[in-house]
């Protein structure tokens, strides 16, 4: 009988290692063990390491964090390539999401070369509100005018509604003018808009130029008040 692979999650050695905090255990759940990514989370091994990974950064195990990336990442018989820096970036990315600041901090210093778009991490930093990661990220090389999965990093948190992390990427250098096309156009001052975070849009406004971007945020923000009544 075929179990879901949710239920190999919670039955594996690895995982309730990690969630049970137990060192040794996972020291040895990993060898011999190799991994190689798969977005699609079609392959058991795969998707039970990054969820024990995910797992390992959500309960703040740096120590547990640094012993799953010394696991052996590709050369197998399907895949010659070094799998590792995937597994890396969605770790500092999950990090930088949580808050958890010296994971954030372990994985810059020990895993440098590994790191993929590293702005990406910033948007994911974010959502955390914590100053200190977005700048350790920054860096360490992320930018706040990069092209990220959010649109950038600053569109990410006008999204998410800080204003004081608004006004930490702007005086860092982000460009309240920049906007992306995501499946229709997006700019800072429009997501702050759609959102309904007042404070923001209040803030970036003078920092924009664009007439007709302003006219169709100032309806945005009209509608939203009007919802709210």
């Amino acid at each position: 009988m075929d179990y879901p692979i949710s239920t190999c999650l919670e039955e594996s050695p690895i995982y309730q290692a990690v969630i049970k905090g137990k060192i040794d255990d996972v020291r040895s759940s990993l060898a011999h063990k190799v991994f190689s990514w798969d977005w699609a989370d079609d392959d058991e091994d795969d998707y039970i390491f990054r969820n024990s990974l995910n797992k390992a950064v959500e309960i703040d195990r740096s120590d547990i964090v640094a012993i799953l990336l010394q696991a052996h990442f590709g050369d197998n018989g399907y895949d010659k390539r070094n799998w590792k820096p995937w597994y890396v970036t969605e770790a500092l990315e999950t990090a930088a999401r949580l808050g958890r600041q010296e994971i954030v901090r372990q994985v810059l210093e020990t895993e440098q070369d590994n790191i993929r778009n590293i702005s990406n991490a910033l948007d994911s930093g974010v959502w955390s509100r914590n100053i200190t990661i977005l700048q350790m990220l920054m860096d360490a090389g992320a930018s706040p005018n990069a092209i990220t999965d959010w649109g950038t990093p600053l569109i990410a948190a006008t999204s998410a509604g800080d204003l004081n992390v608004v006004k930490f990427l702007i005086e860092a250098g982000a460009d309240p003018n920049k906007g992306v096309d995501m499946k229709g156009y997006c700019s800072p001052l429009l997501s702050a808009a759609f959102e309904g975070h007042q404070d923001i849009f209040d803030y970036l406004l003078p920092f924009v130029t664009d007439e007709e971007e302003i006219e169709v945020a100032q309806e945005y923000v009209s509608i939203k008040n009007t919802d709210n009544c």
